[in-house]
């Protein structure tokens, strides 16, 4: 069985917590959008196969060359995880992903990821039919307060780790 691997990068966020006056996704670093060097690292990985961008319907900033790799559907959602299925259903629907391929879930605004890392996920999780996800030790000292904005107690971080993306699932349990 021959699993292909797709880029899903939901990038219909608004930015409101962001407070740019725009989504984080069309801020731009070193003459390109945040969004443009997201794309850029699944273009360049010679294991990736589509990249879907999800855009929200009335999104009219995004503007970018595309290669033959990506494209964009405009069916985001209210919710990352509406934008994720509205982006699953959509591949299913025009026929570019099946239930066996690995979709690969990347925030839109995380454009530093390492090429490595990339490989490293894919090597380890691209033919489990678990998927897996990309992770990091938890270093931060971490408290969990009463409720009342005081400090009940420090938290033990062995076995914490902090999720990062992008987070791979084959289609079907997407």
């Amino acid at each position: 069985m021959i699993r292909r691997n797709i880029a899903l990068i939901p990038a219909a966020g608004v930015g409101a917590r962001f407070g740019a006056g725009k989504p984080k996704q069309y801020v731009e670093i070193n003459g390109k959008t945040v969004l443009q060097h997201t794309i850029e690292i699944f273009e360049q990985h010679s294991r990736i196969d589509l990249i879907a961008v999800i855009l929200l319907p009335e999104d009219s900033v995004f503007q970018t060359a595309l290669s033959e790799k990506v494209r964009v559907f405009r069916v985001g959602g209210a919710s990352r995880a509406e934008t994720v299925r509205n982006g699953v259903s959509v591949l299913l629907e025009q026929g570019l992903a099946e239930a066996q391929d690995n979709i690969l879930v990347h925030d839109a605004a995380r454009c530093c990821l390492p090429a490595e890392a990339l490989t490293r996920l894919l090597d380890e999780a691209g033919e489990n039919d678990e998927g897996g996800i990309l992770t990091i030790p938890v270093a931060d000292t971490l408290k969990r307060s009463d409720g009342n904005h005081h400090i009940d107690e420090t938290v033990a971080r062995a076995g914490l780790w902090h999720a990062q993306t992008p987070q791979l699932f084959q289609t079907a349990l997407l």
